[in-house]
C-alpha cells in the first residue's frame, strides 16, 4: 500500500503499533480504523433493500388497519375465509412500518428496517472477541450468511433480538456485564413477543446457556469460562420468567404454541419457503455451506475444548439452518461469537494472532483531514446506494408483481368482484385494496384450505367447482402457471389481459 505523506518531501514508512499504544487512537488513520470505516460502509450497503418482499404489502395494510380500528381478531382481507381467526404476533412492527411508510414512502420502510439489521450486526460484532480485524471479518461474515433475512420484513427483528441476547450473555460470562442486567431479558421478550412470535428463540438462547453450563460443570468440570453457579441458576431463572412474561401481548398466552401450530401444519411448511431446507445451488446459501466447514476447521484446529454450551449452541442451529431456511441467520448470529474464540485459540501463536487480537496495527502517515476525507467518501458511497434503492424500488416491484394487470382490474371495474389469484400476489392485492383469494398469512386460512391452494396450483384439484363456489369472476396468475393453460383449453374462459409476469383470465360470457 502507498503510504501518503502529511507533509515533507521523502516518503514515510507506515508505523507498526504494538499491543501498548494499538487502538489508541494516536494516528488519524491506522489498519483497524479503516476497518471499521469501511464495515461501516459496508453495514449501510448491505441493510438497505428494496422494500419489495412479498408479504410487506399486506403487513403494511395491516399497520394502517391497526392503526384506523384496533387490531383485528379475524381475517379482514379476503372474501374465502372472513370467519377464521387471525393471531396478529406481528402487529406493533406492522404499526411501525406502516408509520415510517407514511412519513417517507417504502424509502422510509426500507430504512426503518436497515436499521433493524444493523442493530443485529451492532449486537454481533460487540459480541465477537478478538481487535478490530477479526470482528469485522466475523461479522461480516455472520451477516453475509444472514443475508436471506434481510429486508424489509418482520423476521428481521427477530434477529436482531436474538444477537441481542447472545450479546446479553456471553457480556455476563466475560465479566463485562453484572449478573443482575440479565434480567434485561425479561422487558426485552415482551416487546420481541410484540413485535414479533419469534420470541421463543430468545428463551432458548437463554435456556441453551444455562443448561449447557450446568451439564459441562456436573459431567466435564468447570473450563474456568463458564458461568458461576448461582449465575447459572440466575439465567434459568430469567428465562423462565421471559417466558411466561411474553403473554403481555394483545393475543395472551395463545403466542405460546402459536409459532409450533406452523411447525405441525404440513401444507404451511410446503407453501411457505422460508421453511424449506436451504438449497445450497443457490448462492445465497452458499455462505452458510462455507460457514458450516468453517466450523469444523476452527473448532479442530482451536487449542480450547468446545464446552457443552458451545456444542449446543453451534450443533442446534446449524441443525435448524439446514432443516428450515428460516434459520439460517439464526445459525449465523449464534454460531459467529464461538467460533471467534476458538479462531483466537487456534492462531494465538502465530504471526497472523497479534493483527486478529488487536495487539498489533499498523498506523498510516497522513493527516486528519485526509482520513476525515477519507470517511466522507466512505459515507458517501452509502448515500448514492441508499439512494439509487430507494429510486428503483417502483421499478423493481413493476417486475415482481402484477401492476399492470391490477390496473386493467381496475379499468375493467373488475376489481370489486371476486378472484382467484396466484398465491405470492395476494399481499400485492392486498395493498391495491382487492379482496383476495388467498395471501401469505398462511395460518389465517388453515389446512384444508392451504390444501386446495396448493392442488390449484398443479392443477389437480376440480377448480372449476371450486370457482363457481367462490364466484370467481377473474383470475390472476404467472403466465407460466400450469393454470394459464388449463384454463385458455376452457371455453368458458378467455385471456382478457396479459404481460411479461401476468395474465388476467375472465369469463367468456
Amino acid at each position: 500500500m502507498t503510504t501518503i505523506i502529511e507533509s515533507g518531501p521523502q516518503t514515510q514508512t507506515p508505523e507498526f503499533s504494538s499491543a501498548d499504544d494499538a487502538g489508541t487512537g494516536s494516528a488519524p488513520l491506522s489498519a483497524a480504523r479503516l476497518a471499521r470505516w469501511l464495515f461501516a460502509m459496508f453495514v449501510g450497503i448491505f441493510t438497505v433493500r428494496s422494500a419489495i418482499d412479498p408479504d410487506l404489502f399486506w403487513h403494511l395494510r395491516t399497520g394502517e388497519w391497526i392503526v384506523n380500528n384496533g387490531i383485528p381478531r379475524s381475517d379482514v382481507f379476503s372474501f374465502t375465509v372472513p370467519d377464521n381467526s387471525w393471531v396478529t404476533h406481528e402487529w406493533l412492527t406492522q404499526v411501525l412500518g406502516w408509520g415510517a411508510y407514511s412519513v417517507g414512502g417504502f424509502a422510509g420502510v426500507s430504512v426503518l428496517f436497515a436499521i433493524v439489521g444493523g442493530v443485529a450486526a451492532w449486537f454481533t460484532y460487540r459480541t465477537v472477541d478478538g481487535g478490530p480485524l477479526q470482528k469485522v471479518v466475523l461479522t461480516m461474515g455472520a451477516m453475509f450468511v444472514a443475508s436471506v433475512a434481510y429486508g424489509a420484513r418482520p423476521q428481521l427483528v427477530t434477529l436482531a433480538f436474538a444477537a441481542g441476547f447472545v450479546w446479553l450473555v456471553e457480556k455476563v460470562r466475560a465479566g463485562e456485564l453484572s449478573p443482575t442486567k440479565l434480567w434485561w431479558a425479561v422487558p426485552a421478550t415482551v416487546v420481541w413477543a410484540n413485535l414479533h412470535s419469534g420470541f421463543l428463540l430468545g428463551v432458548v438462547i437463554l435456556a441453551t446457556y444455562a443448561i449447557g453450563d450446568a451439564l459441562q460443570r456436573r459431567f466435564l468440570g468447570d473450563t474456568g469460562d463458564l458461568l458461576a453457579p448461582a449465575t447459572t441458576r440466575r439465567l434459568a431463572e430469567v428465562a423462565g420468567v421471559s417466558f411466561l412474561a411474553a403473554a403481555m401481548n394483545p393475543s395472551g398466552p395463545r403466542l405460546w404454541i402459536y409459532p409450533f401450530e406452523t411447525l405441525r401444519s404440513e401444507q404451511m411448511r410446503s407453501l411457505i419457503a422460508e421453511w424449506h431446507s436451504p438449497d445450497f445451488q443457490a448462492a445465497t446459501f452458499r455462505p452458510f455451506l462455507v460457514l458450516i466447514l468453517v466450523a469444523f476447521v476452527v473448532l479442530a484446529a482451536s487449542k480450547r475444548r468446545p464446552t457443552v454450551t458451545e456444542m449446543l449452541l453451534v450443533g442446534g442451529t446449524v441443525a435448524a439452518g439446514l432443516t428450515s431456511l428460516r434459520h439460517v441467520a439464526l445459525a449465523a448470529v449464534v454460531t459467529m461469537p464461538v467460533l471467534a474464540r476458538h479462531l483466537s485459540s487456534a492462531v494465538a501463536e502465530t504471526r497472523l494472532g497479534p493483527w486478529l487480537s488487536g495487539e498489533r496495527d499498523r498506523d498510516f502517515s497522513v493527516g486528519p483531514i485526509f482520513a476525515a476525507l477519507v470517511a466522507a467518501v466512505l459515507a458517501l458511497v452509502v448515500g448514492v446506494r441508499a439512494v439509487g434503492t430507494f429510486a428503483t424500488n417502483d421499478a423493481t416491484t413493476a417486475e415482481l408483481y402484477p401492476v399492470a394487470a391490477v390496473d386493467y382490474l381496475y379499468d375493467a371495474d373488475l376489481a370489486g368482484e371476486h378472484g382467484y389469484n396466484a398465491y405470492g400476489w395476494g399481499g400485492y392485492l392486498i395493498w391495491r385494496d382487492i379482496e383476495v383469494f388467498s395471501d401469505g398469512r398462511a395460518d389465517v386460512y388453515g389446512e384444508e384450505f392451504l390444501t386446495t391452494v396448493s392442488e390449484l396450483n398443479d392443477t389437480t384439484t376440480e377448480w372449476e367447482e371450486l370457482f363457481g363456489r367462490f364466484g370467481i369472476e377473474w383470475a390472476l396468475i404467472r403466465v407460466e402457471d400450469p393454470l394459464r393453460t388449463v384454463m385458455i383449453a376452457d371455453s368458458d374462459w378467455v385471456v382478457a389481459y396479459e404481460d411479461e409476469i401476468s395474465a388476467v383470465m375472465v369469463r367468456s360470457d
